[in-house]
C-alpha cells in the first residue's frame, strides 16, 4: 500500500483527494441548488395560496360585517315604515315627521351617503337627505336632478340596485309604496364602501361584482375588457398570474372582489428567494472557479506535505518543509511536521541512550544479585553442612540456592507475574533460614487471584534483602510481612518488617532517590529500583518509605495497572 501511494499516477482518481473534492461537489452541491430551487417554487406557490385565502377570509369577514350593517339600516327604515303605515298606503305626503324620522335613519348609520324620499317624477318631489361634511348643497342639488331623469321605478322594491349618478357609483335601497306612488330608500357610495378592501400597500384593487358577473368600481360599471373574464361571484379563480378572490352577500345580490398580480404578492418574498434558480445557475458557473481556489488553498499543500512524510518514511529524517503556506491551518502543520521531524531526530538519539541504560541497569541489577558475599557465604554453608553430614539439609539449601541463582541471571523480562517473584522470595529465604535459624519470620497476605498480575522483577526480594541485610536483631526474631492488593486501577505492594530500622540519615539519603555510599561501601539497591520503576512507568509508580530506629522499616509500592491488566506499563 506504501509503494501505491508513493506512485500517486497510478491511483485512481476516485481514491485522490482531488477526485474526492470533485465527488463531494458533484454529490452534494448540485442536488443542494437543485432541491433549493425546487423548495423556493414550493415556497412561492405555497405563498401564493396562503396570501389567496387570507384575502378570502378577510373579504369574507367584511362581507359578514357589512351584512350585518345592510340588515341594521334596512331594520331601521322598516321601523319608519312601520311608524307611518298610513302613508305607505295612501302614497301621500301627509306625514309630517317622516321626514325626521329618515334623517334619523341616516344620522345612526355613518356608512349611508344619504336617505331619500321620492312622492312624484320631478325633481321637486325628491326629497334628499344627506351628510354635509361628505356632499355640498351643490352636489346634492346635482345628484337631485340625475336621481329625477333616472328611473328608480326599474329597482325591485326592498331590494339593491348599483346605480351611477354624476359618474359616481352608488348602491342603491328602494321601498315602494303600496300604490306605487312613493318610494323611500338610502344610497351607499361605492367609493365609502370599498374603501376598507382596498389595500395600497399590498397594491390590491377592489371591485363588486354582481351575481350575473356585471363589475363596478366607484365610477360605475367597468368594461368587461378590463376585469378577468374567469372572475366568479364566491371564491377563488385566476389565470395568467391574475387572481380574484371574491365574497359574495347575502343580503343582497352583490358581492366584493379583489383582484389581485401575481408579481405583486411575490414582491413581498425576500430577493434571494424569489430569484434562487438564477442564484443556483451562477452557482453552478462559478464551481470550476471553486475548483480552482480549492486546489490552489487545499490540494497543492496537501501534495507537499505528502512528499514531505513520503521523504521521512524513506528514512531521510533531515528532510524540512521549507515552503510557506498562505493558510494559517497549513502553515502550523507545516511548522508542526518540521517539530515532529526534528522531535524523531532526537528521540531516535534518546531511544539509543534509553536502551543503553536499560542494559546498564539489567547489568547493575545482576551484579547486586551476584553479591560476592552472597555466594562465598553460600559455599561456606555448604561446607559447613558437609562437615555434619547433614545431607537434606544440603540438598535442601541447593535447590533453593539453584533456583535464587537461575531467577536471577535468566530473567529479563520487564514484568513477571506475582506468583514467580513469590517463589523467588521464598528460594532466598529458605537460604537464609539456614544462615540465622530463629532470627526472622515471613507471611504473606496475596489474594489468590491477583496472583498473575504482572509486576517488574526482583521489585520485592530487593526489599526483603535489605531486612535480612540491615534489619535482623541479635537477640530477636523479627517478622516480616508482605500484603499485595490491586483493583482495577492500582497494584499495591507492602513489604512492612520490626527490624532494627534505620537512622534519619540513612532514611534521608534513600528519599533523595540517588545512591549513596558509607563506610560499608556504595548501596545501590534502592537507587536501582526507583530508576527501573521510572524506565517502566514514568512518574506513574510511587515508592515511600518510612523507618525509625528499632521501630523497623515499611516500604509502600504503587504502580499503575490493575488485576484486570495482563502486563504492567
Amino acid at each position: 500500500m506504501q509503494a501505491a501511494l508513493r506512485k500517486k499516477d497510478k491511483l485512481r482518481l476516485i481514491d485522490q483527494i482531488p477526485g474526492r473534492i470533485i465527488l463531494v461537489l458533484t454529490v452534494t452541491m448540485i442536488p443542494i441548488i437543485l432541491l433549493a430551487v425546487v423548495l423556493s417554487l414550493m415556497a412561492m406557490r405555497l405563498l401564493e395560496r396562503q396570501v389567496y385565502v387570507a384575502n378570502q377570509n378577510e373579504l369574507a369577514q367584511f362581507r359578514t360585517y357589512m351584512d350585518l350593517e345592510l340588515e341594521t339600516i334596512q331594520g331601521d327604515i322598516n321601523d319608519v315604515l312601520a311608524d307611518h303605515s298610513d302613508f305607505f298606503l295612501q302614497g301621500e305626503m301627509q306625514a309630517p315627521d317622516l321626514v325626521p324620522d329618515l334623517r334619523e335613519v341616516r344620522e345612526r348609520n355613518d356608512i349611508l351617503r344619504c336617505v331619500y324620499l321620492v312622492a312624484g317624477d320631478r325633481e321637486e318631489d325628491i326629497m334628499l337627505h344627506y351628510d354635509p361634511e361628505k356632499v355640498s348643497y351643490q352636489e346634492a342639488g346635482a345628484l337631485r336632478s340625475e336621481m329625477a331623469k333616472a328611473d328608480l321605478r326599474e329597482i325591485p322594491t326592498r331590494s339593491f340596485r348599483v346605480m351611477t349618478f354624476q359618474d359616481e357609483a352608488y348602491l342603491v335601497y328602494k321601498v315602494d309604496s303600496i300604490r306605487g306612488a312613493a318610494m323611500i330608500g338610502f344610497m351607499i357610495d361605492l367609493k365609502d364602501l370599498l374603501e376598507p378592501v382596498r389595500s395600497s400597500e399590498q397594491g390590491l384593487d377592489a371591485m363588486v361584482i354582481s351575481k350575473d358577473g356585471q363589475f363596478f368600481d366607484e365610477n360605475g360599471e367597468v368594461p368587461s375588457a378590463e376585469v378577468p373574464e374567469y372572475a366568479v361571484y364566491d371564491g377563488i379563480a385566476g389565470k395568467g398570474g391574475t387572481y380574484c378572490v371574491s365574497a359574495g352577500s347575502t343580503i343582497c345580490d352583490y358581492g366584493f372582489v379583489r383582484i389581485m398580480d401575481q408579481n405583486t404578492i411575490l414582491a413581498g418574498m425576500p430577493l434571494i428567494q424569489r430569484h434562487l434558480w438564477i442564484l443556483a445557475v451562477l452557482s453552478i458557473l462559478l464551481l470550476p472557479l471553486i475548483w480552482g481556489l480549492l486546489r490552489r488553498m487545499i490540494i497543492r499543500p496537501l501534495g507537499r506535505l505528502q512528499a514531505a512524510m513520503q521523504n521521512i518514511e524513506e528514512d531521510h529524517i533531515e528532510y524540512r518543509m521549507e515552503a510557506p503556506e498562505s493558510a494559517a491551518e497549513f502553515e502550523y502543520i507545516r511548522s508542526t511536521f518540521n517539530d515532529m521531524a526534528d522531535e524523531i531526530q532526537n528521540l531516535r538519539i534518546q531511544a539509543y541512550e534509553r536502551e543503553i541504560e536499560k542494559l546498564r541497569i539489567e547489568a547493575d541489577n545482576i551484579r547486586l544479585q551476584i553479591s560476592p558475599h552472597m555466594l562465598m557465604n553460600s559455599l561456606n554453608m555448604i561446607y559447613n553442612l558437609s562437615l555434619s553430614r547433614n545431607n537434606k539439609v544440603i540438598q535442601q539449601f541447593t535447590l533453593c540456592l539453584s533456583d535464587y541463582f537461575r531467577y536471577s541471571l535468566t530473567r529479563h523480562e520487564d514484568t513477571v507475574p506475582i506468583s514467580e517473584e513469590l517463589k523467588f522470595v521464598e528460594s532466598y529465604l529458605n537460604v537464609q533460614k539456614v544462615r540465622f535459624p530463629g532470627r526472622f519470620v515471613y507471611v504473606y497476605d496475596i489474594p489468590e487471584e491477583i496472583m498473575e498480575v504482572q509486576i517488574p522483577p526482583l521489585l520485592i526480594q530487593n526489599f526483603v534483602e535489605n531486612t535480612i541485610k540491615y534489619g535482623l536483631k541479635m537477640d530477636d526474631e523479627i517478622e516480616i510481612i508482605l500484603t499485595v492488593t490491586a483493583d482495577e486501577e492500582r497494584i499495591s505492594i507492602s513489604i512492612v518488617d520490626t527490624g532494627a530500622g534505620m537512622s534519619p540519615e540513612v532514611l534521608e539519603n534513600l528519599r533523595s532517590g540517588e545512591a549513596f555510599e558509607d563506610k560499608n561501601g556504595r548501596h545501590i539497591g534502592i537507587w536501582n529500583c526507583r530508576r527501573r520503576l521510572a524506565m517502566l512507568y514514568g512518574g506513574r509508580a510511587v515508592l515511600t518509605i518510612t523507618s525509625a530506629p528499632n521501630e523497623g522499616t515499611q516500604v509502600h509500592i504503587e504502580l499503575p495497572g490493575g488485576k484486570n491488566e495482563g502486563t504492567a506499563g
